[in-house]
């Protein structure tokens, strides 16, 4: 991932540049796209499956793939004697169901419709997986990734979504293997820079982020890889619409630090009350 001084070289070379307090333009600024994706990011923010679609929603969506997904692990999780093996249905039985391609940025609609996913949008769906069938779990993020971590019966596991084959990690030596490769070490930190996440996790980089987020917050996530998209599309101005949208959700630090960055390079901006 390039580095912030290459995203300002960039800029430079279009023309771009900060605005202080006394030289500022004002740039009025459409915070949402449809009112589908108004209605679902004001109106929904205790509901994740629909907040998570805030992101390019759809009417009436058709959600074949999700659907026989559900079907099939209510059927098993039905069974009388459920054990660990209801993991690994959720985990195998996603993949194969819903989970066909990983491509970066990706947005959950997407993922529900076509199967097109990232670490993101995967980690939401497990999530909400979970949440269904009762399992306690956190979703980890790290400065390119996201999994997720849990107890199930008192058994540790961590679903890991980019790995197709053994994405389902259970127990405690086998969970601090996978680990120590997202656990921070002091000489491992950088200054921050924007890097999209959703990375294929087979990166060993050790990381200085390693948070516990809920649903809400991973949508904010959403939003910030969507605008680190536009940003290298050159729609700056869609890419700080974004941002706007991703603090809201997740004021984390590379979020606010970004739109700040965005916010020098663009000048003052007005805009409407996201609430």
């Amino acid at each position: 991932m390039k580095k912030f001084l290459s995203i300002l070289t960039l800029i430079f070379l279009l023309g771009f540049h900060a605005k202080s307090q006394d030289d500022y333009v004002k740039i009025k600024l459409t915070l949402f796209e449809t009112n589908l994706e108004k209605k679902y990011f004001t109106q929904y923010q205790d509901d994740p499956f629909l907040l998570l679609q805030a992101l390019n929603p759809e009417e009436n969506p058709d959600f074949k793939r999700w659907d026989k997904l559900l079907k099939v692990l209510d059927k098993r999780a039905q069974r009388k004697n459920v054990d660990v093996q209801l993991l690994s249905d959720i985990f195998y039985k996603t993949h194969q169901h819903l989970l066909k391609r990983y491509a970066p940025h990706s947005f959950f609609t997407g993922t529900l419709k076509d199967g097109v996913f990232d670490c993101v949008t995967g980690s939401g769906a497990y999530a909400l997986l979970l949440e269904r069938y009762g399992i306690p779990y956190i979703l980890v993020e790290t400065d390119e990734h996201i999994y997720l971590k849990g107890q199930f019966e008192g058994i540790p596991f961590i679903i890991e979504s980019t790995f197709v084959h053994d994405g389902l990690i259970i127990g405690e030596t086998e969970i601090g293997q996978f680990e120590k490769k997202y656990i921070a070490s002091e000489k491992s930190i950088e200054p921050n820079k924007p890097v999209v996440l959703g990375r294929n996790s087979n990166s060993t980089k050790e990381n200085k982020t390693f948070d516990h987020i809920r649903l809400k917050e991973l949508a904010g996530l959403q939003y910030y890889n969507d605008a680190i998209k536009k940003f290298d599309e050159k729609d700056f101005q869609g890419s700080y619409v974004q941002l706007l949208k991703a603090e809201f959700l997740y004021p984390s630090t590379r979020i606010v630090s970004l739109k700040e960055k965005m916010e020098a390079l663009l000048g003052v901006v007005e805009y409407s009350e996201l609430r």
